[in-house]
């Protein structure tokens, strides 16, 4: 049959691209049916494997058009900044590639980590984030409040009396717990999310302010949030049982179509892929489920990650190929986002609360999280598993961990009101 000829005089992908696109994604959806029968009409093979690439593509064209032709209620603040070595240093870190044809001989030696700095709230740290330039440092408590820390500042030898010089800003507008703090991709905005129902936002350029000059309502405590790697979206997890989505241009909040892609719980983490092409979430009510960043349709679910008890947090690896979970069996896995099978398992420690983590150091090296029974900081060898040491220095237990995303910095909160900030013996500066 004669095929239509697009407009030579119209930029546009060509037929011969296209047409494979379409019936690989709507295969991708499970609509066999539609596949075959665009493939019959087209005379082309029904061959083409599932692929969400055509709804990536017609995402990132929607950004575009949105970014270029339409006006927003939000404009999120921006500066113009040329990208330093230091600023762009995240590129040249390794990742976590357990698909190597080198097997380690033995687990990374054991880092010599210290406490280089502590700060206090009135009740327990609850939230930590580190900027993507790893510049600052924001904490978040039980009391209501966010302090703002210059990591540059925390590594000089300095006696305790200088706090005020490290904690650069407070932040007081939520009236409940925060329970989370996320930075914008761009470093410019802070978010928060509270028992108070509400996700709050900080203009991070204007060092002066406290308040927020945005705020996202929620019927339900906001337990976790995170950024798109675009910075265009951020999904929330709360008691509901449903993600919540928000487009952070029109403030405008989408919750998953069908029911059933929900969970039976409230929702204790959410993470985007470094990739951005899925998101994932985790449950009290034991699962963890993974959903397309485009349809936000939920795509897999691991029913009992973690025994059949709540599974506390997920964080990927920077290369999208692997899922670190954490729940309340004490055990941490890595999941291998394409078998689905865990790679890799995490113990020799207690988890007794659902903020209870585990997160990548910055060149996933070593896997941090911490033990409930002994309120101290534990580190493992991320691809053998081998416990490699337990730090104390918290009187109770650890309920948040950051980790730098440029150098070997760590962050820990704990129920004893302390931020404390750990880094090797070696950056110590004079």
């Amino acid at each position: 049959m004669q095929r239509p000829i697009h407009d030579p005089q119209v930029d546009v992908l060509p037929q011969s691209l296209l047409l494979p696109l379409i019936i690989s994604q709507l295969k991708h959806y499970g609509y066999n049916g539609a596949a075959k029968y665009v493939a019959d009409i087209a005379e082309l093979p029904l061959s083409f494997e599932p692929s969400a690439k055509l709804a990536e593509l017609s995402f990132i064209g929607q950004r575009t058009k949105d970014a270029l032709g339409e006006s927003s209620d939000l404009q999120v603040p921006t500066t113009d900044v040329t990208i330093s070595a230091s600023e762009n240093a995240t590129d040249a870190i390794g990742s976590l590639d357990m698909d190597s044809n080198t097997k380690p001989t033995g687990p990374n030696p054991t880092p010599d980590y210290t406490t280089l700095f502590t700060t206090t709230h009135r009740l327990g740290c609850r939230a930590l984030a580190f900027s993507p330039d790893g510049r600052y440092i924001a904490t978040g408590s039980q009391d209501t409040t966010m302090k703002i820390l210059d990591t540059q500042r925390l590594v000089m030898q300095q006696n305790e009396s200088s706090e005020e010089r490290k904690v650069v800003r407070t932040l007081y507008d939520h009236t409940g717990a925060v329970n989370d703090i996320q930075f914008h991709p761009n470093g410019n905005v802070l978010a928060s999310g509270s028992d108070d129902c509400q996700i709050k936002l900080f203009d991070m350029n204007k060092m002066h302010v406290k308040r927020a000059f945005r705020y996202l309502p929620d019927a339900y405590p906001i337990r976790s949030i995170g950024f798109h790697p675009s910075g265009d979206y951020l999904i929330s997890g709360t008691d509901h049982h449903a993600v919540r989505i928000y487009d952070i241009h029109t403030m405008k909040c989408f919750i998953p179509s069908n029911p059933a892609d929900n969970h039976n719980g409230g929702i204790l983490k959410v993470a985007y892929s470094p990739l951005g092409t899925i998101f994932a979430t985790s449950s009290q009510d034991g699962s963890i489920k993974l959903y397309d960043t485009v349809s936000s349709r939920c795509i897999n679910t691991i029913p009992n990650a973690h025994s059949g008890l709540p599974a506390t947090s997920i964080v990927f690896s920077k290369n999208s190929k692997y899922l670190l979970s954490t729940g309340m069996d004490s055990v941490g896995r890595l999941w291998d986002m394409t078998s689905g099978k865990v790679l890799v398992s995490y113990q020799g420690t207690s988890h007794q609360t659902d903020k209870t983590s585990m997160i990548f150091n910055y060149n996933e090296d070593y896997v941090v999280g911490s033990d409930d029974e002994t309120s101290s900081l534990s580190i493992w060898d991320s691809r053998t598993g081998v416990l490699l040491l337990k730090l104390g220095g918290h009187t109770k237990q650890i309920l948040a961990i950051a980790s730098s995303p440029v150098d070997a910095g760590i962050m820990t909160g704990s129920n004893d009101f302390r931020a404390r900030y750990w880094n090797l013996k070696s950056a110590i500066q004079g």
